[in-house]
C-alpha cells in the first residue's frame, strides 16, 4: 500500500485474521468494512462493506 495508494495509507491498516475473527474485529476497531488483497505483487483489492 505504501508504493501503490500513498493517499490512502493512513486509513488502511493491512492485518491478517481468521474469517471467523472478522466480525468482531470490525466491531472492535469500528471499522466499516475491509479490503481483501487478491495478489499481493499485482495490488488488486476488493472492499468489502459490512451493514
Amino acid at each position: 500500500m505504501n508504493a501503490d495508494a500513498t493517499d490512502l495509507v493512513n486509513r488502511l491498516t493491512v492485518e491478517s485474521i481468521p474469517g471467523t475473527q472478522v466480525r468482531s474485529v470490525l466491531k472492535l476497531w469500528g471499522f466499516a468494512g475491509v479490503g481483501m488483497v487478491d495478489d499481493p505483487l499485482l495490488p488488486k483489492v476488493e472492499f468489502l462493506q459490512h451493514s
